[in-house]
C-alpha cells in the first residue's frame, strides 16, 4: 500500500492545477513533512479498508484513479479565476473531502458565496462574484455523472457518488452591515434582494443547467444568535494572538463605519455564516431563501462547506480557521451540539474592490440600463480596478454563448471545453481532423 504523502504528492503531479496556497504552489505545498496530519492518515487508512472489504478492491491504481477524479474536479481551474487556496489546511481538506466523496456516496457538499450589506447602487460586475462558485458547481456535477458509467460485474463493485448533488449558495449578510455598520436597514435588505437577483437572473440566463443546484438566501436577526456568537467572540478575544491581522480587521471595520467592537462581532460572524461552526440543537432557520414563496428547510449539516471569497477575505479566514481550531480543541466544548464540517477555503480574482462597494469609477447597472454608460471599453484606464471584474464576465458569456452555438457538433461533449484557451483549441483540432 502506498503511503498517503505519495499519494498527495501523485495527485498534485496529475491534476496540474494553477492554483496556489499563500507562498508555494500545490506542488511544493505537498513536499513539506508536515502535509500528511494524523487526520489525513486516518483517513487514508478508512479508504483502503473500505474499498478492500465493501468493494473488493486491492487495486490502487483504481484507488488512486478514483480519488484523483474528485481532487482534480475540486482544484482544477482551467479558467484560472481563482487566486488559490488561503492555507494548506484547505488543501489538507481538499484530499480528505476527495477521500471521503470516493467511500461515503451520501456525502453532502455546499458550496459558499457571500455577499456584505451595502448602500451602494447595483454594479454591473456584481455576477463576476457567481462565476468561480458556477464552474466548480459544473466540475462536480460533472464528476457525479463521470462515476454513473462503470458497470456492476462481480469483480468489480462501481464506485457511486454524491447521491445528494453539490449545492451553491449565494448569500447576502446584510443584517450583519445594519448590526455592526449602522446600515439603514430598508436600504440594506433592497439591496441585497437586488444583488441576488441579479445573480439570480444571470445564472438563469447563461447557465440555466445548473440552476436547480443553486440556492440564494439572506441571513436574519436570528442568524446570529447571542449564545453562540458571544462564544465565538469570547474565543477571539481571548486566543486570537495576530495582532497585525486584528489591527487590518479594525481598519477595514472603521472605513465601513463601524469601530473595533464592530469588527470584533462582524469578524465572529463570519464563523456562524460561513458554517464553521454550526449549532446543531438551535431551533432557528440559519437563512431565509429570496424567494420567500419557497418553505425554509432545516439546516442541512452538510460534511463540507467550501467558501469562496475575494482577496480581502483573507483575513476573515485566518481568524475563522484559528477560531474553528479553538473551538474543536475545547475539551469542554459539548461535542454534541456543535457540527464542524471540513473547511475548504479559496479565494477568487474577482472583486479587488467588492462588487458591493464603489470603486472611484464604477459602473452601476442604473447607468446602463438608462443608456448613461453607452459605449463601454475595458482597456480604458479609468477602469483598471474593476477589469478583471468585467473580464471575468465577458469570458463567462463568451463560453456560454459559443457552447449553445457548437452544440451540433459531433463530440464536442467528450471535450474540455471549461475555458476559452480549450474552447479554442478543441475546434481547430476538430477543424483539422475533418479535413
Amino acid at each position: 500500500m502506498i503511503t498517503a504523502f505519495v499519494l498527495f504528492q501523485h495527485l498534485i503531479e496529475r491534476c496540474k492545477s494553477a492554483m496556489k496556497v499563500p507562498g508555494t504552489s500545490l506542488v511544493d505545498a505537498t513536499t513539506q513533512s508536515s502535509i500528511i496530519n494524523e487526520e489525513i492518515q486516518v483517513q487514508w487508512e478508512k479508504t483502503c479498508d473500505f474499498y478492500r472489504n465493501e468493494r473488493q478492491c486491492d487495486d490502487y491504481v483504481r484507488i488512486e484513479n478514483e480519488i484523483y477524479y474528485c481532487f482534480d474536479a475540486i482544484v482544477n481551474d482551467a479558467r484560472k479565476i481563482m487566486i488559490g487556496l488561503d492555507s494548506v489546511s484547505s488543501l489538507q481538506h481538499v484530499l480528505i473531502t476527495s477521500m471521503r466523496i470516493c467511500i461515503d456516496p451520501n456525502f453532502k457538499l455546499e458550496i459558499r458565496t457571500g455577499l456584505g450589506g451595502t448602500s451602494d447602487a447595483l454594479t454591473l460586475r456584481t455576477p463576476s462574484y457567481a462565476v468561480a462558485g458556477v464552474d466548480l458547481l459544473r466540475r462536480l456535477i460533472q464528476l457525479q455523472k463521470k462515476f454513473e458509467q462503470p458497470p456492476i460485474t462481480q469483480e468489480n463493485i462501481p464506485t457511486r457518488i454524491l447521491n445528494n448533488p453539490p449545492v451553491l449558495t449565494f448569500f447576502s449578510a446584510w443584517t450583519a452591515a445594519v448590526r455592526v455598520n449602522n446600515l439603514d436597514a430598508n436600504i440594506g435588505r433592497e439591496h441585497a434582494r437586488q444583488m441576488l437577483s441579479y445573480i439570480k437572473k444571470y445564472i438563469d440566463n447563461y447557465h440555466p443547467n445548473l440552476t436547480q443546484y443553486i440556492r440564494y438566501e439572506m441571513d436574519h436577526e436570528d442568524t446570529y444568535e447571542d449564545t453562540l456568537l458571544n462564544y465565538i467572540i469570547a474565543h477571539y478575544n481571548e486566543s486570537y494572538n495576530d495582532e497585525q491581522i486584528r489591527q487590518q480587521l479594525i481598519t477595514q471595520a472603521i472605513s465601513r463605519g463601524s469601530n473595533e467592537d464592530g469588527s470584533i462581532k462582524y469578524t465572529s460572524m463570519h464563523l456562524i455564516i460561513f458554517k464553521d461552526i454550526i449549532d446543531k440543537q438551535s431551533s432557528q432557520q440559519l437563512f431565509h431563501l429570496l424567494d420567500e414563496t419557497q418553505n425554509n428547510e432545516p439546516t442541512c449539516l452538510y460534511d463540507c462547506i467550501i467558501t469562496i471569497g475575494v482577496s480581502v477575505e483573507k483575513r476573515f479566514n485566518e481568524v475563522r480557521y484559528a477560531i474553528r481550531q479553538v473551538f474543536i480543541n475545547d475539551s469542554e466544548l459539548n461535542n454534541e451540539q456543535y457540527h464542524f464540517p471540513l473547511s475548504i477555503r479559496m479565494l477568487s480574482h474577482a472583486g479587488q474592490t467588492p462588487v458591493y462597494y464603489h470603486d472611484k469609477n464604477e459602473i452601476t447597472v442604473h447607468q446602463i440600463s438608462n443608456r448613461e454608460i453607452t459605449d463601454l471599453h475595458i482597456t480604458d484606464k479609468k477602469y483598471e480596478d474593476i477589469k478583471e471584474d468585467l473580464s471575468i464576465l465577458i469570458e463567462d458569456i463568451d463560453i456560454s454563448e459559443l457552447k449553445s452555438i457548437c452544440t451540433h457538433i459531433d463530440h464536442l461533449g467528450s471535450h474540455d471545453i471549461s475555458s476559452w484557451k480549450n474552447i479554442v483549441s478543441t475546434l481547430i483540432d476538430l477543424c483539422l481532423d475533418s479535413w
